[in-house]
């Protein structure tokens, strides 16, 4: 994670990366307390492309939304004539409430739809929000999304450019080992699951 702020005549500017080698990456502890000081829980960012939908990271008190599917289908022709266009089917929708929960859906590269609800950061999933969308399993793999029309998730781990991705089952990632340690079970009653 790389985090600057540039202050000119009264102008604010905030720059982050939430990538390492091209992979997602929690946020450090010193950022989550630092951001909670200033009573922010969640941060919506762009800019860097990672695949065909939005990457989620939860860390802790704070939530990471990063949506840039502009590379998500290299060499795509539009059939509307508008010529190469890199982004295929793929389109995303983030709305994060007041109240600090958020939605996505849309469709991947392939025409897949995705969708799921988030619980506001730091809170244990309710009926109908997503236990494993934006937590990272061991093998340094995220859970980015849904997948409603099969029931699986979509997993993925960058390295560099290169994105290696899976489509996994609940019941995969409900015995899943995971790198994070968010104190929240797949049914949200706490205590964390394979790790």
């Amino acid at each position: 994670l790389s985090l600057s702020l540039s202050l000119s005549l009264s102008l604010q500017v905030v720059y982050a990366q939430f990538f390492s080698n091209g992979n997602a990456v929690p946020v450090p502890p010193s950022v989550q307390e630092y951001l909670a000081r200033a009573g922010i829980t969640s941060v919506a960012s762009g800019h860097t492309p990672h695949g065909d939908c939005p990457v989620v990271i939860r860390s802790g008190s704070v939530r990471v939304i990063t949506a840039d599917t502009s590379y998500s289908d290299i060499g795509h022709v539009s059939k509307a004539g508008w010529g190469e266009d890199n982004r295929g089917q793929a389109v995303s929708e983030v709305l994060i409430f007041e109240d600090g929960r958020a939605e996505v859906h849309g469709r991947l590269a392939d025409g897949s739809r995705m969708r799921y609800r988030l619980p506001a950061p730091g809170r244990p999933p309710a009926a109908g929000q997503d236990p494993y969308v934006g937590r990272q399993l061991a093998d340094g793999s995220w859970v980015k999304a849904l997948l409603p029309e099969t029931g699986q998730y979509l997993t993925c781990r960058a390295e560099g450019r290169t994105l290696t991705t899976a489509r996994r089952a609940p019941a995969d990632l409900a015995a899943a080992a995971w790198a994070d340690s968010d104190g929240h079970d797949a049914d949200g009653a706490g205590g964390l699951r394979g790790g």
